[in-house]
């Protein structure tokens, strides 16, 4: 089972957000872009475990706490794999966001469970194995 943890956005926040997603999807050629009701903004992606070990990720969640806090979408990149990209919105400088991540990577480093070796680059996927029509 494929297991991260996200922040989930409300239906009119991901409405607005697949504005967006279609915009760019007129300039692809190919690709999959992400469905309405999977747009989300990943915090910690773990990978495969086994359905057995859920509930030690599960655990961590109880354990997370955080006030409500405001995010600003500020630009729109691509992380390039080969000759496809993955197609992202980007946001604004957000230190309770980056917090709430941090606080989550400790929680886990904490109960020995894995986390992601790479810099935290908050962002909201809005599509893969793109391949734009750009002239």
């Amino acid at each position: 089972m494929k297991v991260f943890y996200a922040i989930t956005l409300t239906q009119k926040c991901k409405s607005k957000l697949a504005i967006y997603r279609d915009l760019l999807s007129c300039h692809a050629l190919k690709g999959r872009f992400t469905s309405t009701e999977n747009i989300h903004l990943t915090l910690e992606f773990i990978g495969e475990i086994k359905n057995s070990n859920l509930h030690f990720y599960e655990d961590i969640i109880d354990l997370l706490t955080n006030d409500p806090f405001d995010l600003k979408v500020t630009h729109v990149g691509q992380f390039p794999k080969k000759n496809r990209a993955v197609l992202w919105l980007g946001l604004d400088q957000s230190d309770p966001l980056l917090r709430l991540q941090h606080n989550l990577n400790l929680l886990l480093e904490a109960m020995e469970l894995v986390t992601e070796t790479r810099k935290y680059h908050p962002h909201i996927t809005l599509g893969r194995q793109i391949i734009l029509d750009i002239q």
